[in-house]
């Protein structure tokens, strides 16, 4: 569906669960996870329909959260250290496929990498999403990790939930925190060397229903989902607009 709202197409017509859709790059393709053998897995697909490649083969759940400009996929899973640890592991496979191999030797969620490929921003915690209000010690933190030193930094450093980090550039990550009492998005500006620059940045402001899930564009555009709705955003701390979306479809199965 375009940003401005409109008719939606339809990608793919299997039976199964298919979600947690990720754009290439380029946009020209995306990358999501389906329950088509049973568990979820990673596959592809062009962003204007065919067939769907299968990615990987794991008999556990992928879950990609990033498409890098190396034209990698990043994802969480649960695979080697699967009867040692609890916390999620991090891993990256060719988006052609291929044998996926472990991103960093910390354990954490929602690995993204920076356009410039130094800098890889995750989550580590245990809190689960869904307690906003959660105040205390297993709170979910956004950490930076750089490949260039193989230094950790921890980016947020309240007792809040954080989490679901994206790059708008080189310089600027973007994530929701609940520090403000409700999830909100917001930005935070690191220097060349991963330093962080002043203090974290609100993009938007609710006071009820926080955010769920977001994603951001190179220019800024930002597309929410709160409560039963999807909204835009094209600049930082503007009303949002709800994205009207035109759905038309005919029964794929009988009814009942």
């Amino acid at each position: 569906v375009p940003f401005e709202g409109g008719p939606a197409n339809r990608l793919t017509i299997h039976k199964a669960y298919e979600i947690a859709p990720v754009w290439s790059p380029d946009g020209g393709h995306i990358a999501f996870k389906g329950s088509r053998f049973g568990n979820y897995d990673i596959f592809t697909i062009p962003s204007s329909g065919g067939v769907s490649e299968r990615i990987t083969y794991y008999s556990g759940s992928d879950d990609p959260f990033d498409w890098t400009t190396q034209n990698t996929l990043l994802f969480a899973s649960n695979r080697t250290f699967n009867q040692v640890e609890w916390d999620i592991e991090l891993q990256h496979v060719s988006a052609t496929g291929g044998t996926p191999s472990r991103l960093l030797d910390a354990l954490g969620d929602h690995p993204t990498m920076s356009p410039n490929g130094r800098f890889i921003a995750f989550v580590r915690g245990s809190c689960r999403i869904e307690r906003e209000e959660y105040d205390g010690p297993a709170d979910l933190d956004v950490w930076l990790y750089d490949t260039e030193t193989g230094v950790y930094t921890e980016v947020t450093q309240n007792s809040k939930n954080d989490y679901l980090p994206k790059w708008k550039d080189d310089n600027t990550l973007v994530f929701i925190s609940a520090e403000s009492g409700r999830y909100n998005v917001v930005m935070q500006s690191i220097d060349n060397d991963g330093a962080l620059r002043g203090d974290m940045e609100p993009m938007t402001q609710f006071e009820t229903h926080g955010v769920r899930h977001f994603d951001i564009s190179e220019e800024g555009h930002l597309v929410l989902e709160r409560k039963a709705n999807l909204y835009t955003m094209t600049s930082s701390m503007e009303e949002p607009s709800i994205l009207n979306i035109q759905l038309s479809s005919d029964y794929r199965l009988d009814p009942l």
